[in-house]
This record gives structure tokens, C-alpha cells and sequence, in this order.
């Protein structure tokens, strides 16, 4: 059976062939960056929120799920603080990829 492709295979594959190459055929490591660290942080969030037991919202369910995914967000982000801190990023740039983050959760 061939591999399942994801929407981030396929854009790296139509960004960069070779990319996609190294990264899902020969499996070389990538070195860590905020897009990697935030996209595995977000996938979490979505993850966990589609698990989320919609029986017990009541008739503001758009404000209660709004506040799931942000509690979410903030759970798994801190969760991944190391990893975070390991980037060598300002702490300013931490915070702007989180609020961005977070606007992201909103429009979705």
C-alpha cells in the first residue's frame, strides 16, 4: 500500500520535489523550528478538540467551544515549552507565533 498523503506532504512536495523527498521517502531528520513545533501543537489542539463530548454544551456552545480550543491551545503550547525555549527565538516571537495562533482558532 502506498502512503497516505497529507495537505503538509503535498505542499512541500509542490513547494520543493527534493524536499519532499528527503523529508518522506529517505526520512531525514528536520531540524526543529517554530512552524514544526506550532503545526504539532495545533494538530494536538485539533485533535483533542474533535473529542470534545458536545452533549453537555448548552445553547452558548460558540463561546463554550471557543474556550475549549483556547484552553486547548494554552494546555498543549505549555506542554511544549522546552521545545519552544530550544528555538533561540526572543520571547516576543514566542508570543507573537501564540497570538497568532490563538487568531487562527478563531477564524477556524
Amino acid at each position: 500500500m502506498g502512503r497516505i498523503q497529507s495537505p503538509s506532504s503535498i505542499n512541500t512536495f509542490n513547494q520543493c520535489p527534493r524536499k519532499y523527498y528527503y523529508q518522506y521517502i529517505e526520512k531525514l531528520e528536520t531540524k526543529p523550528n517554530i512552524h514544526l513545533v506550532r503545526g504539532n501543537v495545533m494538530h494536538s489542539v485539533l485533535e483533542d478538540f474533535f473529542k470534545t463530548d458536545i452533549s453537555r454544551l448548552s445553547d452558548n456552545f460558540e463561546v463554550e467551544l471557543r474556550t475549549i480550543a483556547h484552553e486547548l491551545l494554552r494546555k498543549f503550547w505549555n506542554e511544549k515549552k522546552d521545545k519552544f525555549d530550544s528555538l533561540d527565538l526572543e520571547d516576543e516571537q514566542i508570543d507573537f507565533f501564540y497570538r497568532d495562533s490563538e487568531t487562527m482558532l478563531n477564524n477556524w
